[in-house]
């Protein structure tokens, strides 16, 4: 197919106006050695593999794409099977510049797992990753059954030498192209950490709006896998803004985000709190020994980044204060969900240490209350909030109040202007003797306590008690046990808050996660009511 300018204009719309920029104005890689690709990566490049791939993909979806109105009559979905990098932000973009929404898929994932997703969004097309292109005949013949073709399509991307600074110049933006921002722009699977998986269906709004300056000189550190919005919305959001991404296997131990680290060069950082503290607990373990000038060169790494943050779980006072003192790299805390697109609260570095389980301000233009005025469920109202659940107008009709907020099923508190994390309302709350409390605060002491290097607390029998999964450090850590840890816990807990159940992590053990990384509270809470809970210590009074 003969490509010209003009047979495959993109929109002039904000987010393809930010690709023109950076296509016009950064020399610099947009993706550092590209883990699929092996090379890096320019905007010039990226203009002109997105037009390719919009003409590629239009003829496939055919009846699917926009008519000559400029509007569509259906949303329609493009499977993109491919790693967080280059090739995934190429399938996103020509996806978007035919006003069709991206659903990205793990690469790894198993057949069944694609199947359920193509059926359920529903997937026409899926394009590949260079590196996944074997799939491709199997996910077809998966599909979606007879009813339901699906097409594969090989993501293009262009040569290590194929540059063309002048690139803009033969791409058109079509002014008549108009695609409205509430249309569908994403789709992302949650955890199911809280119930079974849910499409979350995002606007074109989470693309094209500004994040601020983050600084093109930066380079961002990107290590989260593409079916999450911290993997591929965050990669575009920073690509599209400028700045230069190199990205991690979403993987990888803690040894290879120090060892990235110690290169130096990275500014900014996002990842799961479940990562930072895996960070801490190899630096104690396998860094902290070595020679002054080598423990030196990681210090200098971490402390070279402009924005540390901890998504996800909430980080506790201990690893706030690891980053803080020990490392000199203190973390921001930002509250958010797949839901709500982005963050929608940020605690930086001093507020975060300042007040426990502090999770900050609003994040403009998100609007942010509480049920109950001072404390009660979390709600959220803004343009990166969520559409709707896909295929299932009675879940989304309940995740909304009658004002249009989200409602997040999480608790908090007011302590002057700042919000509290007071946990989740289904599975964190303790209910005792008229009263109710969070296990996070019961959590955040254990954490504190100096021989305790990771821990979990969860409402145990019928949410009336806490039990406590952790891991103990130090020369005498064999022989902590429940007593121990509710004789240190009784001066900073009241007596019922204390915990009745305690299981101890082991060397060869590791804090239960679930598909996407966090903390999988649901798991551990098994481990205290199972047929098995013979490595459970029981409070004798119990």
């Amino acid at each position: 197919m003969t490509i010209t300018p003009d047979s495959t204009p993109l929109p002039n719309d904000a987010i393809f106006r930010k690709l023109f920029r950076v296509a016009q104005e950064k020399p610099d890689p947009i993706i550092r050695n590209d883990l699929a690709l092996n090379r890096d990566l320019y905007g010039d490049q990226l203009l002109r593999d997105v037009r390719d791939m919009r003409a590629n993909l239009q003829p496939l979806l055919a009846e699917h794409v926009r008519g000559s109105s400029g509007n569509r009559d259906t949303d329609r979905y493009v499977g993109i099977l491919a790693p967080t990098g280059y090739e995934l932000v190429v399938g996103a973009l020509a996806s978007l510049a035919l006003g069709a929404a991206f659903v990205p898929i793990r690469p790894d994932a198993p057949l069944d797992m694609i199947r359920a997703v193509v059926q359920r969004s529903p997937i026409h097309v899926v394009c590949l990753s260079s590196r996944y292109a074997h799939r491709a005949a199997a996910i077809c013949q998966a599909g979606g059954g007879p009813d339901h073709p699906v097409r594969t399509l090989l993501i293009g991307s262009r040569g290590a030498d194929d540059r063309d600074p002048e690139a803009a110049a033969g791409v058109h933006l079509e002014a008549s192209l108009v695609i409205s921002e509430t249309r569908p722009a994403a789709v992302y699977f949650t955890s199911g950490s809280t119930g079974p998986p849910k499409g979350v269906v995002h606007s074109r709004r989470l693309f094209a709006r500004d994040v601020g300056d983050r600084g093109p000189t930066g380079i961002f550190l990107s290590a989260r896998p593409a079916d999450v919005v911290g993997g591929s919305c965050l990669l575009l959001l920073a690509i599209l803004h400028g700045v230069t991404c190199e990205v991690l296997d979403w993987q990888a131990g803690p040894d290879v985000y120090w060892e990235r680290l110690r290169q130096g060069g990275i500014t900014h950082l996002t990842g799961l709190t479940e990562v930072w503290g895996q960070m801490a607990r190899y630096y104690r373990e396998h860094l902290r020994n070595r020679s002054a000038a080598d423990r030196e060169a990681f210090l200098q790494g971490a402390r070279a980044l402009h924005v540390a943050a901890a998504q996800g779980s909430l980080a506790g006072p201990e690893l706030l204060r690891f980053w803080a003192e020990e490392i000199g790299a203190p973390l921001t805390v930002m509250y958010g969900s797949t839901e709500m697109g982005d963050a929608s609260l940020i605690a930086i570095p001093g507020v975060a240490r300042s007040l426990n389980r502090c999770i900050g301000l609003p994040v403009p233009p998100q609007h942010v209350k509480l049920s109950e005025g001072d404390h009660g469920e979390i709600l959220v109202k803004g343009p990166w909030v969520f559409l709707r659940y896909q295929a299932d107008p009675k879940a989304t009709a309940a995740a909304f109040d009658a004002d249009g907020y989200y409602r997040t099923g999480d608790a908090a508190h007011l302590d002057g202007d700042r919000y509290v994390f007071d946990g989740r309302l289904a599975t964190d709350l303790v209910h005792q003797s008229g009263q109710t409390f969070s296990v996070l605060a019961v959590e955040g002491e254990v954490q504190n306590l100096d021989y305790v290097s990771e821990a979990a607390a969860v409402p145990i029998r019928g949410h009336c008690q806490v039990g406590v999964l952790a891991r103990f450090t130090g020369p005498h850590r064999d022989s902590i046990g429940l007593a121990r840890l509710r004789h240190d816990l009784q001066l900073r807990l009241e007596s019922p808050r204390l915990p009745i159940a305690l299981r101890v992590l082991r060397d060869q053990d590791s804090m239960p996660l679930t598909y996407v990384g966090k903390i999988d509270r649901a798991s551990i809470m098994g481990q205290f009511s199972g047929p098995d809970t013979s490595s459970v210590e029981w409070w004798e009074c119990h």
